[in-house]
């Protein structure tokens, strides 16, 4: 069981990392914490795992639950993450204004999702940070691929709305 169960890690430990620094706006000391502690909780729920969706999507679910459990935690969310300390971002120059206005974004964006009922909420995260198709998440949640995708576009306009009434 270990030898399996290390080979799951040297096998997907990188996709759990990267999904974690996009759910986590590139906080990557928090997305590394997050990756062991998904792991272990992977490990103790591994009897569990009974192989209706890819071992990938249920390391994701399993990442997203302590991502939230994390912010609960922690009662906030840091507006001020690491992804946007640099003045330069893809070796472009950018003015501190637009730096804090896509910071507000993103967090808007997340607080946004973080209100939608639990169903949708899964599909915008799995979707947006997970970047699973249609067809995956449909497989995880038991639903039908073309009610997944009338949920997505529906949070979509949710957030499209909501951030037009919070930056116009």
């Amino acid at each position: 069981m270990l030898k399996e169960f290390e080979r799951l890690y040297l096998d997907h430990n990188e996709y759990v990392l990267k999904f974690l620094l996009r759910i986590s706006n590139g906080d990557y000391i928090m997305a590394e914490e997050l990756t062991q502690e998904t792991f272990y909780r992977a490990y103790i729920a591994s009897a569990k795992f009974e192989g209706r969706c890819n071992v990938k999507t249920w390391l994701c679910q399993i990442a997203k639950n302590c991502y939230f459990m994390q912010l609960r935690k922690a009662k906030r969310i840091d507006r001020y993450g690491k992804l946007y300390n640099e003045e330069r971002i893809n070796g472009k120059s950018v003015s501190p204004q637009l730096i804090y206005e896509n910071k507000e974004t993103y967090f808007k964006i997340i607080e946004i999702i973080n209100e939608m009922s639990s169903l949708m909420k899964d599909v915008m995260i799995y979707r947006i940070f997970a970047e699973l198709s249609y067809k995956e998440i449909a497989k995880l949640m038991n639903k039908k691929e073309v009610s997944i995708k009338v949920m997505y576009c529906r949070g979509k306009a949710i957030i499209k709305e909501k951030l037009k009434g919070e930056f116009n």
